[in-house]
């Protein structure tokens, strides 16, 4: 084809100037889409385009590792095949705008690129016709592909440095890793140094940083099911984007496996069961609640909220506050069962009647000891206990929120209860 049309979406606001209705194409102000394999041309505007030519170079790595795994292994084929892309089209264009074919510049990044690569360990150069992949280099390729990150394959060859270095790993540091290998696996927060986080970090052996906040945050909060809310105001962080970096931690932790291809080890039992509490943010046992269709994170911190309510004055036994969600509605339900799905599980934030009978299947299933066996992953601190966090001792105390929970509404909990409020 010598042609081809490429037609970006914008919203009806912005359609207008960027479609330019009634402009001749050879008139149009579209980007030459060669600023985006290399160099900008020495004749375009330099305001106005910005060079990708480092992203355009990481590109091409993976593309000759992804070659040398997919079975070509000499030079002259590869030179062939990276000459034939937009990105060989458009290399040696800074003095001109006309790209060839085929040109030498091309074939000297491929041979030196495929060099690197192979002093990195990602290939095997043994001569221009024989050209094979490393276990390394398979590693990594298959992990790129499995996921959406991004990264270069430096930064996934440090991954399966540290998986070797750090064995048996720890959610902690797996976590530590990725936040330090994407920006989007990192909440990027880094509160004062009085922040009560960092104590108990220093004690697990970590550095203050960014990313060791990250794992904090994840591990300790996130994934044990504590109210984005309580996460804010106690841990002096911004939540904006707490659930999309947990998605992506749990994407770019759920195909740890194909790294660990490259190392001596096995991948640890549990990965499975924390990148699903990543994805839910729940703790290992209310995991049973999420597997639910149509109960997810929110609902379950508003079933919490509501049993907290019920408790709030009750003079009989209840479980710990550590328990969890699911166990804190099992034993509801089993001192007032004829009560249960009308005064604790309605009565609860976003459950509807609709919903509600859907936990209470899943609280008789939990009950019944139909809630299946997972791995619980070796987290070291948690903070479902939150004035005493992670110190017997209660020299570290996290402040009270300061103002009412969104995520689910508080109530009024002036009036003493008991459990036969709810019966």
């Amino acid at each position: 084809m010598e042609e081809a049309y490429a037609y970006p979406i914008y919203t009806d606001e912005e359609a207008e100037e960027y479609f330019e209705f009634g402009t001749p194409v050879e008139e149009k102000s579209l980007e030459s889409i060669g600023s985006h394999f290399g160099p900008v041309p020495d004749d375009f505007p330099s305001d106005e385009y910005i060079s990708n030519a480092e992203n355009a170079d990481t590109n091409l790595r993976w593309l000759l590792i992804e070659l040398v795994v997919s079975g070509w292994n000499t030079l002259d084929e590869l030179i062939e095949f990276v000459s034939m892309t937009l990105y060989g089209f458009y290399q040696g264009t800074s003095t001109s705008a006309t790209p060839t074919l085929g040109n030498d510049e091309v074939a000297q990044k491929v041979i030196r690129f495929t060099e690197e690569l192979d002093e990195k360990g990602f290939i095997n150069y043994q001569s221009d016709n024989q050209i094979t992949p490393t276990e390394l280099g398979e590693a990594v390729f298959e992990y790129d592909h499995a996921t959406r990150l991004e990264p270069t394959p430096d930064a996934l060859k440090g991954v399966v440095r540290m998986l070797e270095n750090y064995h048996p790993i720890s959610p902690e540091r797996l976590i530590k890793e990725f936040a330090t290998v994407s920006y989007t696996c990192d909440l990027g927060e880094s509160p004062s140094e009085d922040n009560p986080l960092w104590e108990l970090l220093e004690r697990h052996g970590y550095e203050q940083s960014n990313s060791s906040m990250t794992a904090a945050v994840m591990t300790w909060l996130w994934c044990q099911g504590i109210n984005a809310d309580l996460i804010e105001d106690r841990a002096d962080i911004d939540v904006a984007h707490l659930s999309t970096t947990a998605s992506n931690l749990s994407e770019a932790i759920g195909a740890i496996g194909e790294l660990y291809n490259a190392t001596p080890h096995e991948e640890p039992v549990w990965v499975g069961t924390f990148t699903q509490q990543l994805a839910d943010g729940v703790t290992v046992k209310d995991l049973h609640l999420t597997s639910y269709d149509g109960i997810a994170r929110g609902r379950v911190m508003a079933l919490e909220d509501q049993i907290q309510t019920a408790w709030s004055g009750l003079d009989k036994d209840t479980p710990p506050g550590h328990a969890t969600t699911i166990e804190k509605l099992a034993f509801q339900q089993k001192q007032a069962p004829s009560g249960f799905e009308e005064n604790i599980v309605l009565s609860a934030d976003h459950i509807s009647t609709g919903t509600a009978p859907t936990v209470v299947e899943a609280v008789k299933d939990w009950t019944a000891g139909d809630s299946g066996e997972l791995t619980q992953p070796p987290i070291s601190e948690s903070g479902r206990n939150f004035l005493n966090f992670g110190n017997s001792s209660g020299t570290i105390e996290m402040p009270q929120p300061a103002s009412e929970s969104t995520e689910s509404s508080s109530r009024d909990t002036t009036r003493g209860t008991s459990l036969d409020d709810f019966v």
